[in-house]
């Protein structure tokens, strides 16, 4: 058996705008080997610097982006990069850059700074003129956490017009945003297999036949 390297676990997408988590999903033949593929469209560090990540992911500094205001924290949780969740814009942020037509994944990291209770934080996600995530609160996210990272991937984002914009509107308090990643997705064989994959997406107490309680 072959797993991709491109799909390791612990990765956080959202479907029918409901945050999954999948563990340790295990793709049979989802890219070619030998084909080259540049996924990265463009990644930026939002209030920072330039910043390469232990992956060797490449984010500019913080420019094109207009709105907010850049803030720094003194740690950040939760990630091997975290100097990259350690600068971020607080306020109404939106980037827009010009992209070939096409579908792209989006990513985006946060970091809560405030010691603050959950739900004084609330903001939309708009994609291209589509809410794609409504009431984000990062710190209800990150399991009631402050300065802890958080990803969010958006897959398959369309983009028709040769441009992606992104938006961050208030909906209580102030929206922040540390780094936002725009990749091509890998292209997949046509007989790709899904081979194991487990999902939190469920409602009411664990299968007893499934989980050990």
């Amino acid at each position: 058996m072959q797993s991709c390297s491109h799909c390791g676990p612990g990765v956080r997408v959202m479907n029918n705008n409901k945050l999954l988590f999948l563990l340790g999903a295990i793709i049979m033949g989802c890219s070619t080997p030998g084909k080259e593929h540049d996924p990265v469209v463009f990644a930026i560090n939002v209030g920072g610097p330039a910043y390469t990540s232990v992956t060797g992911l490449a984010f500019d500094a913080d420019q094109g982006v207009d709105g907010g205001v850049a803030h720094t924290l003194d740690k950040v949780l939760g990630s091997q990069d975290d100097d990259l969740y350690q600068t971020y814009r607080e306020g109404a942020v939106r980037i827009s850059r010009d992209v070939p037509p096409g579908f792209y994944d989006v990513t985006l990291h946060f970091a809560e700074p405030a010691d603050t209770e959950s739900g004084q934080r609330l903001f939309d996600i708009v994609i291209n003129d589509q809410t794609v995530l409504s009431s984000l609160d990062v710190r209800r996210a990150r399991d009631g956490q402050s300065k802890s990272a958080l990803s969010v991937t958006f897959p398959s984002v369309g983009s028709n017009d040769g441009q992606l914009e992104l938006e961050l509107r208030p909906v209580a308090g102030e929206p922040i945003l540390a780094a936002v990643e725009v990749r091509r997705p890998y292209p997949r064989d046509a007989d790709w297999q899904l081979v194991w994959q487990d999902e939190f997406d469920y409602q009411g107490q664990p299968d007893p036949q499934k989980w050990n309680i």
